[in-house]
């Protein structure tokens, strides 16, 4: 968009400006470096509500546009400014001051025609040094910024604006599935580029979608369309400093257009991409506490200006005496989740660890490799730190143990053995004959509950409810959590089957 720099006021000195009868006028100081400062000065200036809209520039383009609520309500309004607000402050302060000065281009305009047959005119002025003219209009040329991110589906961890291209490429080196999983080139004509890491297949996949969201592309090294399309990281990069350098999409791979009834498909496979195996992506499909502790964990990192996107990093957190809780949760987590072929023996150790969660968490993954070790601590972690009770009004409710636990039943199904479905029907007698104690407006036990009666029905049990006092509504809800379990032992479900089946409700044919 054009936007007419004439419709500004240039003085060779503007602080010579004497207002009229019927004018407030504001002068903007030097050195304002912030949007804060900016809205406070113009506001204790001009008498404007103290209003808050979805962002400053929306805040100041609707009470420059509005002057009803005011203290006063002048015929013209001067904004003098003696210096550029912003731009000496940061490299990328032009941004803001190209946004100041659109909205209040946008805003003298919006008066000009609203008044236009008035018989008393409003107006709005805003001058700056006749010097700076052609300064500010080189800013108002500059093409919109981009910015890059890097996170997770859900959650962006580090963001850059105005990137130059070496900060780009580490940000898709970063990309590891692990601490990282997508990273996203934006730019406000342009549209979004985003390169996901397919754990998976350990490759990539970039997508196209325009700014609104109208054209969604897929690339793909074949002419023939399907999904999943993987690339290798040099050609997902080749397309992202194509983009980046000429605003346009790469030629040297296939662009296609995503139809409706193919867009729910690719974003399941996106979901499940997230994890090395189906086995992974079942075991956090309901409870997810795992990515979750990395979130945070790889987040607090990188605000403390460490290496938190490095698995490298968080491998030496394991043999920090120094790391916090916290740091450490996220390290036995990431290295869980990683690769790193000596796991196994970095997590074995913590199964002794006198920190219960760090014993809890190493379990959660040494289970997956049916580690004997760690089978005491997942039979315990079925009943050990009953959730908050009614006489706990007081304290304070921490569900860590409540959504960590929920991975114990599903783990234990490796352990094929009587005393094991043994184990998992006295935890369920504890849980229910406990039911009286907990407070309900929790109900972190109803979900332990269903999770042994699932994997009670995985086991052939049937006979699990047949002794425990319930009300006839709650057995036929846990009977029918058994019901879905046998039906995956039934059919003999693949972890794929399984977890489409609980995802989406897809029995497979047999």
């Amino acid at each position: 968009m054009e936007y007419d720099i004439t419709r500004l006021t240039f003085l060779p000195d503007p602080l010579t400006y004497q207002a009229q009868t019927d004018e407030i006028c504001v002068r903007v100081p030097v050195g304002v470096s912030s949007t804060e400062d900016l809205l406070t000065i113009l506001r204790e200036g001009l008498g404007f509500p103290n209003y808050q809209a979805i962002s400053w520039s929306n805040t100041l383009e609707e009470v420059l546009r509005s002057w009803d609520d005011w203290s006063t309500r002048p015929r013209r309004v001067t904004i003098i400014h003696s210096d550029l607000p912003f731009v000496r402050s940061s490299k990328d302060g032009w941004f803001n001051l190209q946004i100041y000065l659109q909205v209040l281009i946008q805003s003298i305009i919006f008066l000009q025609e609203k008044d236009a047959d008035a018989t008393e005119r409003r107006e709005l002025v805003a001058i700056f040094p006749a010097r700076m003219a052609e300064e500010l209009q080189t800013i108002l040329n500059h093409p919109p910024a981009w910015t890059v991110t890097l996170g997770f589906r859900d959650v962006d961890i580090k963001s850059a604006f105005d990137p130059d291209w070496s900060i780009i490429s580490q940000d898709l080196r970063e990309l590891n599935g692990v601490t990282a999983e997508v990273c996203t080139l934006a730019r406000e004509d342009a549209g979004y580029m985003m390169v996901y890491y397919q754990k998976d297949a350990q490759a990539y996949s970039v997508e196209y979608r325009s700014q609104d969201n109208e054209v969604w592309l897929v690339a793909s090294a074949e002419e023939q369309f399907a999904l999943p399309p993987v690339l290798s990281f040099d050609l997902a990069s080749h397309i992202v400093e194509t983009f980046f350098t000429s605003s346009q999409r790469s030629s040297s791979v296939y662009w296609h257009a995503i139809p409706l009834e193919d867009q729910f498909e690719l974003e399941v496979m996106r979901e499940r991409s997230s994890y090395r195996n189906a086995e992974e992506a079942l075991l956090e499909l309901y409870v997810g506490m795992a990515r979750v502790t990395i979130e945070e964990g790889v987040y607090e990192a990188i605000e403390r200006g460490d290496e938190g996107f490095s698995v490298a990093y968080w491998k030496d957190v394991l043999e920090r005496h120094n790391a916090s809780p916290s740091q450490r949760l996220t390290a036995l987590c990431v290295v869980g989740l990683s690769d790193l072929p000596e796991a196994s023996a970095l997590l074995r150790p913590f199964l002794r660890s006198s920190v219960k969660r760090e014993r809890w968490a190493s379990a959660r993954f040494l289970g997956v490799s049916m580690d004997e070790e760690a089978l005491p601590i997942l039979l315990q972690m079925l009943t050990d730190e009953l959730p908050l009770k009614k006489n706990e009004e007081n304290a304070g409710y921490d569900p860590w143990y409540d959504n960590w636990r929920l991975y114990a039943p599903r783990l234990l199904r490796k352990w094929q053995r009587p005393e094991i479905d043994e184990r998992l029907r006295q935890a369920l007698a504890v849980w229910v004959q406990a039911e009286s104690q907990f407070d309900p407006e929790f109900d972190t036990w109803l979900k332990c509950e269903k999770e042994i009666c699932y994997e009670l029905g995985c086991r052939g049990d049937f006979s699990a409810l047949r002794d425990v006092s319930l009300e006839d509504e709650r057995k036929r809800e846990l009977q029918a959590q058994i019901e879905r379990g046998y039906k995956v032992k039934q059919l003999q479900m693949t972890a794929e089957e399984e977890y489409n089946y609980l995802r989406y409700g897809k029995v497979p044919k047999r």
